[in-house]
């Protein structure tokens, strides 16, 4: 059974733990170097200003998954729309979790009055995010070739977006 809250200070180890396993193992997310606590710390203090939810998932008090949504880009326009991320620790991907935190965090920022939840999904070949944000009523609706490099090859990005209030 998984408990989904807001994440707490004491969090953050378990956290960059997970975050930097993707890091060093997957083009889900094109950092290449370990961050450090502080870093993400400082990252997340910042999406925590800006009244961005940051979900933890916890099974048997173990950080077993994180998600948060960033602002989409910083432009006035883009005010109404937000990124998600999600990343699940190794021991626990396909157990339910990351649709567990996506749903509860597209409640979120449907109460907080966004309109568009964005994904941007770190190459083609991370079908289980496509599949989970498919599944979640998100839309292909682009996809950028050779956006980014990693692991000395050229990585896509694909483009997701749901509509939360029509």
């Amino acid at each position: 059974m998984f408990q989904v809250r807001e994440i707490k200070p004491e969090d953050l180890e378990e956290v960059t733990d997970i975050y930097n396993y993707y890091v060093i193992s997957s083009a889900s997310t094109f950092d290449n170097e370990i961050q450090k606590n502080e870093t993400l710390k400082h990252r997340f203090d910042t999406l925590i200003n800006q009244k961005m939810p940051i979900l933890i998932a916890e099974s048997n008090q173990k950080v077993v998954g994180y998600a948060y949504t960033s602002p989409y880009r910083q432009r006035w326009g883009y005010r109404f729309t937000v990124e998600n991320s999600i990343f699940i620790h190794k021991d626990f991907v396909r157990k339910g979790i990351g649709e567990i935190l996506l749903k509860e965090l597209i409640k979120k920022v449907k109460i907080l009055g966004f309109n568009q939840v964005v994904a941007i999904i770190g190459d083609s070949s991370n079908v289980a995010s496509i599949k989970l944000h498919r599944k979640l009523g998100f839309q292909i609706v682009g996809k950028m070739p050779k956006i980014g490099r990693k692991f000395n090859k050229w990585l896509d990005n694909v483009i997701m977006q749901k509509t939360l209030n029509e």
